[in-house]
């Protein structure tokens, strides 16, 4: 089976005051470490949808081996972004979709490996 996994990270942390994607974790970063369970499950193609503060995002984490997109209506919600991926990735043909969000630090790659 062919699995994507939209990996959403497009919000603006607006409460926060700071992009948490770029909030320390573990070494890295919360995206950075997001990003890592998704690639190292091996479960499918990871692809990242980013939006708010996009390229202060990518200028400070390892994208290698997802696929990058910028939602730019990222703030009309979380559901833009989710329907943005999912016409990205609409015409290769996958066989399932994992929707899954930067902001849970304990996801582990075997709770992906489950789904």
């Amino acid at each position: 089976m062919r699995i994507a996994i939209l990996l959403i990270a497009a919000g603006s942390s607006s409460r926060l005051g700071q992009p948490k994607q770029l909030l320390p974790f573990r070494g890295k970063t919360l995206l950075g470490n997001s990003i890592q369970v998704c690639l190292e499950s091996q479960v499918g193609e990871v692809h990242l949808i980013l939006g708010a503060n996009h390229a202060a995002i990518l200028e400070k984490i390892e994208t290698e081996g997802c696929q990058i997109h910028i939602n730019t209506n990222w703030q009309e919600g979380m559901s833009t972004s989710i329907a943005f991926g999912v016409q990205q990735i609409l015409d290769k043909n996958y066989d399932g979709l994992i929707i899954s969000v930067a902001d849970q630090p304990f996801l582990q790659k075997e709770h992906l490996i489950q789904l």
